[in-house]
């Protein structure tokens, strides 16, 4: 609420209040300040019936209830939203950026990192989209400015992050941007614990073999991604030979995907935004980047913080139209019920 209408809406309120600081018609007895009467003089605050003081609260309601009707284009918010915060209309992706951990050491006996598997996936599927790949080395001076104007944001086979660029992608997803975390051999499962921990995650990284994977059930989210993602039912991820994941264990994970045959949380969402993909294209730990849906994959994980985040943005926007129209509603019946009292006939009382 801005400070001048702030003001007026108190000047509005007090207005009612003044005329019941004038003393009554019958007190005859002149005083040198009359508006101290209603609180100075005893006699005078039981000449006040119960009735003028309810009168003068509704009036000042009914003042305020038209002041804020006045100024509701700015009070409630009622501007007409934008096309990112409306229902059903989801960020579309034209900029990714994919931060290569491995690219300062010896990358994949193939010669090919993890970060640039994902590039060449993204390439594959998607069409007039950026994607750059950028060293983790460069991104931990200005992961900022790297991030600035990107839809979505692949860490790839980082093994860890710093302070800076934790809360650059934290604040990345919370204004609906995509992050997904990719892990790989040079990841470190002890310094990712301690960056969950900064993001108060109540969640744990465990580097162990597939047959050693923790379970989880299933969740809604699951059956949401599996009908959005094309050959999920197909894909055979429990198939692959993985010999070992960075599984995400926590008391409260929802997982979105989980390996078929272990029911371990394979792709799952973060509180903070941040997802993060147990398993590695790196070919060291697997066959992951060799499934015929592979691709898919990576544009199906890229995707789904997008449609995620819109989809909070839309309830958001759902509850502050309700909350609206619940406002408006109560001023406008303020507003009745002050006509009425006002256009009551008043009460004739039989005098002595």
């Amino acid at each position: 609420m801005e400070r001048p209408f702030a003001l007026w809406s108190l000047l509005f309120a007090l207005l009612p209040w003044l005329a019941l600081l004038r003393p009554r018609p019958h007190d005859v007895r002149r005083v040198p300040f009359p508006a101290l009467v209603l609180i100075a003089s005893p006699k005078s605050r039981k000449r006040r019936s119960r009735r003028s003081f309810l009168r003068a609260a509704l009036r000042s309601l009914a003042l305020v209830a038209l002041a804020i009707l006045w100024a509701s284009p700015t009070f409630l918010n009622d501007a007409p939203a934008s096309s990112e915060t409306l229902p059903g209309n989801v960020r579309p992706l034209t900029s990714i950026l994919v931060v290569d951990g491995a690219s300062g050491a010896d990358a994949t006996s193939a010669g090919v990192s993890s970060a640039r598997i994902l590039e060449l996936a993204l390439d594959a599927q998607l069409d007039d989209v950026q994607i750059d790949r950028v060293a983790a080395l460069e991104f931990a001076l200005r992961p900022d400015a790297f991030l600035d104007g990107r839809d979505a944001a692949l860490v790839a086979d980082v093994a860890a992050l710093t302070d800076r660029e934790e809360s650059a992608l934290e604040r990345f997803a919370q204004r609906g941007g995509a992050v997904v975390l990719w892990p790989g051999v040079e990841t470190d499962a002890a310094r990712w614990r301690e960056t969950f921990r900064r993001w108060r995650v109540p969640a744990n990284i465990v580097d162990a073999p597939i047959e050693n994977a923790p379970a989880a059930p299933r969740s809604a989210e699951e059956r949401v991604f599996l009908k959005t993602f094309p050959g999920a039912e197909t894909a055979n991820l429990d198939a692959l030979p993985a010999e070992r994941a960075f599984w995400f264990v926590g008391d409260d994970d929802v997982p979105i995907l989980r390996d078929r045959k272990t029911r371990a949380p394979v792709f799952v969402r973060l509180p903070n935004g941040v997802y993060w993909f147990a398993l590695s294209p790196d070919p060291r730990l697997g066959a992951l980047a060799a499934a015929p849906a592979f691709p898919a994959l990576v544009e199906a994980t890229t995707r789904y913080p997008l449609k995620a985040a819109q989809t909070s943005k839309s309830r958001k926007f759902e509850g502050r139209a309700l909350l609206r129209i619940a406002t408006r509603s109560a001023l406008w019946l303020v507003l009745f019920v002050a006509t009425l009292v006002e256009l009551a006939p008043p009460r004739r009382r039989a005098r002595t």
